[in-house]
């Protein structure tokens, strides 16, 4: 009798054990490394888990985000309240460890919009963000970061 009994507790547990590790994640996301290229973080819900990673230093307006569950990278740039400029842009450049910029991903933004974003690059390059506010503004960059 207790031999039916361990193997039917077994047999339960190991139910159960299948059910956990065949259950979707609470907080999937859509898309993992390399498979995040060039795709929106808000879409892809990469933006669950971000964190930043690099700010730039004289605004702290233009930031550099990761996301640990998509493993990919953005820029950000959140508009100053009291600042009416033109149209500008946001860029996330990648770069090896020599900074030589071998890739940009760049997003139009405007007045009246709270931020912009730009898509994602897998991790595993050099990074930066640039806020680009047009002919006659200024450029602000975030420092280099490695993720």
């Amino acid at each position: 009798m207790k031999k039916h009994l361990v193997a039917l507790l077994a047999m339960a547990f190991a139910a159960v054990g299948l059910t956990v590790v065949t259950a979707p994640a609470a907080n999937a996301v859509g898309c993992v490394g390399e498979s995040c290229y060039n795709k929106g973080p808000v879409s892809m819900g990469c933006t669950k888990d971000q964190r930043a990673i690099a700010i730039d230093p004289q605004t702290n307006y233009t930031y550099v985000y990761y996301s640990p569950a998509c493993q990919a990278v953005w820029a950000i740039s959140f508009a100053a309240p009291t600042i009416g400029y033109p149209c500008h842009t946001v860029s996330l450049e990648r770069a090896r460890s020599n900074l030589i910029v071998q890739g940009r991903l760049t997003q139009q933004f405007c007045p009246g919009e709270k931020s912009e974003w730009t898509n994602m690059f897998p991790k595993g390059w050099y990074f930066r963000a640039i806020d680009d506010e047009g002919p006659g503004y200024n450029t602000w960059y975030t420092p280099w970061v490695f993720r």
